[in-house]
C-alpha cells in the first residue's frame, strides 16, 4: 500500500467522521423532537432517531465518503443499516462491560465505545457495504487488490 492510497483512505476516514457527526446532530434532535415534543416513549424516540440518522449517514457516505455508488439499492441500504445496527449493539455491550465489570467511568466507557464503534462501521462499509465503489476506484487507479487489502472479494 503506497502513500497515495493511505492519503485517499484518510480523506474517506474523515468524510465518515463528518457524516457521523451530523448523524449524531440529527440522532439527537429528532430523538428529543419525538419524546419531548411529541410525547412518546424514549426507546421509541431513541430508534427513530436511529434510523433516520443511519438512513441520512447511507445517502451521504454513498454519495460524498464513498463516492457514487454506481446504483443505490434497497440490499445496498440494508447492508449499512445492518452495518450500523451490529455498531450499536457493539457499542451497548463495550459500555456496558467496561462501565460495569471493568468499573471505569460511564463517559469514559462511552468515550471508548465510540471509538472502536467507529472503527467497527468505517471497516465494516468500507470492505463490505461500499466494496464494488471501492474496488473499481481502486482498479482504475492502478492498484492490485490483494486479498490483504481486499478480503471479500
Amino acid at each position: 500500500m503506497n502513500l497515495i492510497h493511505l492519503k485517499k483512505i484518510a480523506a474517506k476516514v474523515f468524510k465518515f467522521g463528518l457524516v457521523g457527526l451530523l448523524g449524531t446532530a440529527i440522532d439527537f434532535s429528532i430523538t428529543f423532537l419525538v419524546k419531548e415534543v411529541w410525547f412518546q416513549n424514549l426507546y421509541v424516540a431513541n430508534t427513530i432517531g436511529f434510523f433516520v440518522a443511519a438512513s441520512n449517514n447511507f445517502y451521504l457516505n454513498s454519495s460524498w465518503t464513498f463516492g457514487k455508488a454506481k446504483k443505490l439499492s434497497f440490499s445496498l441500504y440494508l447492508t449499512f443499516i445492518g452495518v450500523s445496527a451490529i455498531g450499536l449493539l457493539f457499542h451497548s455491550v463495550i459500555i456496558y462491560v467496561v462501565h460495569q465489570h471493568l468499573h471505569h467511568e460511564f463517559y469514559l466507557s462511552k468515550c471508548l465505545a465510540t471509538v472502536l464503534v467507529f472503527l467497527w462501521n468505517f471497516g465494516a462499509n468500507y470492505f463490505v457495504t461500499f466494496r464494488k465503489n471501492n474496488q473499481v476506484k481502486l482498479a482504475q487507479e492502478g492498484f492490485e487488490l490483494s486479498d490483504q487489502i481486499m478480503p471479500f472479494k
